[in-house]
């Protein structure tokens, strides 16, 4: 006979009988592979992403650096480079129209402002520079 009562040992008979009626729940091999490999592809996208945004930026603070120097047509080049590998950066384009404007290149200027004003509606600079570009081209004429 049993020193426990007959409805602990019931209870317990149903929790083991539960726990061997659910199915061992194992991942295929090859599934297993092809999620570890999609993960690192991620990874790695991930990883050059981030090093193409420190890349950019970097570009940026050299292009801002020589606009202070004045060098306007050197900062030009460098920042329409990062604009072309990074057409959605909103830092990139504020610094290239404002460097247009600087170098005197109203049109240019004017289009890149309107081009950030579409990507960052709320930029203070880029209102004053069409605006600036808007009196300097009606100077000319």
């Amino acid at each position: 006979m049993q020193a426990w009562p007959s409805w602990v040992s019931a209870k317990k008979m149903m929790r083991r009988k539960s726990t061997l009626d659910e199915p061992t729940r194992t991942l295929n091999p090859r599934v297993a592979v092809l999620l570890r490999v999609v993960l690192m592809a991620c990874l790695l996208l991930i990883g050059y992403m981030l090093y193409e945004m420190k890349q950019v930026e970097s570009i940026n603070n050299q292009a801002v650096s020589l606009m202070k120097s004045e060098k306007y047509t050197e900062a030009i080049a460098l920042l329409e480079k990062a604009h072309v590998t990074s057409s959605d950066n909103t830092n990139v384009l504020d610094s290239l129209c404002k460097a247009y404007y600087a170098a005197e290149q109203w049109d240019k200027a004017s289009a890149t402002a309107k081009e950030l004003l579409q990507k960052n509606p709320g930029s203070v600079d880029a209102k004053k520079i069409i605006d600036g570009c808007a009196l300097h081209q009606t100077d000319k004429k």
